[in-house]
């Protein structure tokens, strides 16, 4: 619906589509990651599976934690808003 309606992204709801790193610590956890995703790629949705320097790419201020990183999922069409300020926004306009 966003997408669709220019009067609507005209609000003012910080609304950003840079997408979202979602962080791993170790073997297992981005194990369970890679699962994850895998089967939500069957059902359309656009993941990456990324090691270490493949997060510190995605999101170079990462870098002084970098240590703690095993890998990481990377969605790049996810998208962000503020959904008190959206719905202000509506109910003002």
């Amino acid at each position: 619906m966003l997408h669709a309606a220019a009067d609507i992204r005209a609000l003012d709801f910080l609304w950003s589509r840079a997408g979202k790193l979602v962080l791993q610590g170790d073997a297992a956890g981005l194990a369970g990651a890679r699962a994850q995703a895998e089967y939500q790629s069957r059902l359309g949705s656009e993941q990456q599976v990324l090691d270490r320097e493949g997060c510190l790419a995605v999101e170079p201020a990462l870098k002084a934690i970098a240590h703690r990183i095993h890998g990481g999922v990377f969605t790049p069409g996810d998208e962000a808003a503020d959904p008190y300020r959206l719905c202000l926004g509506i109910e003002t306009a």
